[in-house]
């Protein structure tokens, strides 16, 4: 039952981003790299949508953590995103550099707490989206020079 609900709101997300595409507005899709839904034929039909990107991105770039008994660890979680945005596709897609360690995530808690975005992550789209914007000649009035970081921790 839940694969039947999770396919279905799949299936509905892809027809809201084929809209958002065919009248120019902007779209962003995230995933686990690793998974299934990526087969999906709802998925694969907006991937083939021209101007179309798919890019990898590692959340230990936006300061994903998990709490262990030695503190708090990075962990890699490799993510992949569809946008039809090269800006945000761009701006996003930043991979692990290799200069630090993960900490594997292994067992119930550690996934559960590697499922929240870190506020660096839910901030990161907002800048690019701006940027993306701001080079479109739109109207929608954010600004690629808000310090959303700051504006995120005053809410």
């Amino acid at each position: 039952l839940m694969m039947r609900e999770a396919r279905t709101l799949l299936k509905f997300s892809c027809e809201v981003y084929k809209l958002q595409h065919a009248e120019g507005r902007v779209f962003l899709h995230e995933h686990l790299t690793s998974a299934k839904s990526w087969e999906e034929d709802a998925i694969k039909q907006v991937q083939n949508l021209p101007g179309v990107r798919r890019v990898m991105l590692d959340m230990c770039r936006f300061n994903l953590k998990v709490k262990t008994t030695d503190g708090e660890k990075l962990v890699r979680k490799p993510t992949t995103l569809l946008t039809n945005s090269k800006i945000m596709a761009d701006c996003l897609s930043k991979r692990c550099n290799g200069a630090h360690e993960h900490h594997p995530l292994k067992g119930g808690s550690l996934c559960n707490q590697a499922a929240i975005y870190s506020k660096e992550f839910c901030i990161s789209p907002l800048k690019s989206l701006s940027l993306h914007l701001s080079n479109v000649n739109s109207s929608y009035g954010l600004s690629p020079f808000i310090d959303y970081q700051k504006l995120w921790g005053e809410n």
